[in-house]
């Protein structure tokens, strides 16, 4: 028992030096005296050696894991760096290419875009590269590679909306009745939109929406679930892109990357 006290015991308070730094090669300065440590032994390399408060106490403390190991990005993050790459991808680049080759390519562009400090690394290894090419091998990523002279990205927009044909899904009569004179700004801006030249005008929304293969909904329940949640947010959108182009929107899709789904979005809200 007695060791064991020794071990633990604390020194006298003349002796200690809690605030030296005691590494090799540094200087000891003292900070209870404020002088240079002097009072330490030498040890086999003739450096002074410092007390410690506590046998087992190390000279310096770790920085908390959580400092020192890279946290992961959080999905909004992760989101914000899968809509970039899809901005900037060259889908020309990878016409006539097998879907086996579309890894590859997209790779080259990366390092490109890592060379010049758009994106970092870390960044770059966040986004689910699969999910993309998935995408890029389906029927409308095709078609974006194709016509990609037809596509149009980050079309921002703005316009007015009277408010009682902007909540006429969420608000009784009696309370559409009081906003009958009210009007509201609506700004955004549209992913993509192909204007194609049969007369097809389609707007494309990249999602990032998680897939939680652990949840209680099904995949298909849960898709349906985001498709409800966007439906508001696309109608303003087609009603924006059709104002701006004078025709119809004739499709709207949302590409939910991380279920590999590109999703129809029908009944529409209707603003007119």
């Amino acid at each position: 028992m007695s060791e064991l006290k020794r071990l633990y015991e604390e020194p006298h308070n003349e002796k200690l030096s809690h605030f030296t730094d005691r590494r090799p090669g540094q200087a000891g300065w003292d900070w209870l005296t404020q002088e240079d440590d002097s009072r330490g032994e030498e040890d086999d390399s003739g450096q002074k050696a410092g007390i410690q408060s506590i046998r087992f106490t190390g000279d310096t403390f770790q920085a908390p894991r959580f400092v020192r190991e890279r946290q992961a990005y959080t999905a909004a993050q992760i989101g914000t760096f899968t809509h970039y790459v899809m901005q900037q991808l060259d889908f020309s680049a990878l016409e006539g290419l097998d879907e086996s080759d579309y890894p590859t390519v997209i790779q080259e562009q990366a390092q490109a875009w890592l060379a010049a400090g758009f994106m970092e690394a870390s960044q770059w290894q966040a986004v689910k590269l699969a999910s993309i090419c998935q995408f890029l091998a389906s029927d409308l990523g095709q078609v974006l590679i194709k016509q990609e002279k037809s596509l149009h990205r980050e079309q921002a927009f703005s316009y007015r909306l009277p408010a009682a044909k902007l909540f006429a899904r969420q608000l009784e009569a009696d309370q559409l009745q009081e906003l009958a004179d009210s009007q509201l700004l609506v700004h955004g801006v549209v992913d993509n939109y192909l204007n194609l030249p049969d007369g097809r005008l389609i707007l494309i929304d990249y999602k990032t929406d998680r897939y939680r293969p652990w949840a209680s909904l099904t995949k298909s329940a849960q898709i349906d679930q985001i498709v409800d949640k966007y439906r508001f947010q696309m109608s303003l959108y087609a009603r924006a892109l059709s104002l701006a182009k004078g025709k119809q929107v004739t499709d709207v899709y949302l590409v939910l990357l991380d279920f590999d789904q590109v999703v129809p979005v029908t009944d529409l809200y209707d603003f007119d």
